[in-house]
């Protein structure tokens, strides 16, 4: 439902601020700058929040400030309260994010990727009929009406997640602070236990309690530390803790999707621009974006359930999706100056593709790494990462075009996924060999 929102507000937001508020577009890309940036911090800080205050506080934290926000822009239209509050909404919107995906691995263990797909297609749906709607609420009504009924879609989340969505983890979280105890299957009341890599898949053994409690998983053997323990230096131990906890394949993750991001970033950025230069019109161009979302919503459940029929691993979905990215963007540099509109259809459809094909793995392989009491603080620690990637993606972007060209820049898009790729596999090399799994184990989506 807040996706629905969304849609209906960040479609127009760059409207708003040169038609109602009568800045510039530059005054208005300074603000959604600082907005991102605030953004991508405190995800790492919200799902560090989701961990040791539990999901459901942090949710229903982030939607009733976002809609008091969203509220606020709407009723006072004036540049510097706005330029504030975006920032502040910037802030109070990305606590959901992490607190979320946590809930998921709560509730569907070992069935992440099916439920995170089915998040992904209801938020693109959710946007995409906000952005149909978005411009029929200005005309009918005004620029404030959007941020309004925006407001509105958050506080109507609240009560949805205040009445039907459960806490366990908030639930086992009070019962371990008030016996002093760890959380079934983290190793201890740090958190710290061996986990899963992305080559091996939990399975199940037996039950440590009666029906309904924790089941107990079947940890494979570890691989040998970096050093013998009496040899290693306190740099050498740090490491070590990083690499059997799971926290260095989750690092290695999310610079990798940094780079996904950063490629996917210049199709806001230096794509519009470029069809405009050879005379296609921003009509043209807006329907790309229509294609992008009406494949993600057909494409997601398509690749979702034939990544269940065959057993399609997540590290390789992953794998798939740099190189989709890569062939995508291939296409744009070899379209070059080509005033051929099928050239960007034919690119946007690709990258669609590998869109998917890394929104349906990419949480659920950082989900099945993290210790229980420490999912949204992996998954926060991944989602800043990655977003680091769509904030320096417009600077990083323009200054290349800007020295070198465009066709040096879609050059430099094929070449980022394909280091995404080694990525990936190194994150899967460094997951096998700390669970001492065979390397060609796989963890299944």
């Amino acid at each position: 439902m807040d996706s629905f929102g969304s849609g209906l507000v960040f479609p127009l937001t760059t409207l708003y601020v040169v038609h109602v508020l009568g800045r510039d577009l530059t005054w208005a890309g300074t603000v959604l700058s600082l907005h991102s940036l605030l953004a991508t911090v405190m995800v790492g800080i919200g799902g560090r929040l989701a961990d040791r205050l539990g999901r459901k506080p942090l949710l229903l934290t982030s939607l009733v400030s976002s809609g008091v926000v969203s509220f606020l822009i709407g009723l006072w239209p004036v540049a510097t309260a706005y330029a504030v509050l975006m920032v502040l909404f910037g802030m109070t919107v990305s606590l959901y994010r992490p607190a979320s995906q946590a809930l998921v691995s709560d509730l569907a263990p070992g069935r992440e990727r099916q439920v995170f797909s089915l998040l992904y297609m209801a938020l693109n749906l959710g946007v995409a009929l906000g952005a149909a709607a978005g411009g029929s609420l200005v005309a009918a009504w005004s620029y404030r009406a959007i941020y309004w009924a925006d407001a509105l879609t958050f506080f109507l989340s609240a009560v949805l997640v205040a009445w039907g969505v459960p806490d366990t983890f908030r639930k086992r979280l009070l019962t371990r602070r008030r016996h002093g105890a760890a959380l079934p299957g983290t190793g201890n009341a740090a958190g710290n236990s061996p986990v899963t890599s992305l080559g091996e898949q939990r399975r199940t053994t037996g039950r440590t309690a009666p029906t309904g409690g924790p089941e107990r998983v079947r940890e494979p053997a570890t691989a040998p530390a970096f050093g013998a323990v009496g040899q290693r230096g306190p740099r050498s131990r740090r490491l070590d803790d990083l690499y059997q906890s799971g926290l260095l394949s989750v690092v290695i993750l999310g610079l990798a999707s940094l780079g996904l991001w950063f490629v996917y970033a210049q199709l806001q950025t230096v794509l519009p621009v470029t069809m405009s230069g050879l005379g296609f019109s921003e009509a043209a161009y807006g329907m790309l974006w229509s294609l992008n979302a009406i494949l993600v919503v057909v494409l997601t459940p398509v690749l979702s359930t034939l990544a269940d029929r065959r057993g399609w691993s997540l590290s390789g979905l992953l794998q798939s999706s740099a190189v989709v990215h890569a062939a995508g963007f291939a296409i744009l540099l070899l379209a070059g100056d080509r005033p051929v509109y099928g050239w960007f259809v034919l690119a946007i459809v690709v990258i669609t593709v590998g869109e998917v094909l890394q929104a349906i793995s990419f949480s659920a392989t950082v989900a099945r790494i993290a210790p229980e009491d420490l999912r949204g603080t992996y998954q926060g620690l991944a989602g800043m990462l990655t977003s680091l990637g769509w904030v320096a993606g417009p600077l990083l972007g323009g200054a290349i075009a800007d020295a070198w060209g465009t066709t040096a820049l879609w050059a430099v898009t094929v070449v980022v996924p394909l280091c995404a790729l080694l990525g990936y596999r190194m994150a899967d090399a460094v997951g096998t060999t700390r669970s001492g799994a065979p390397r060609h184990a796989s963890m299944k989506a």
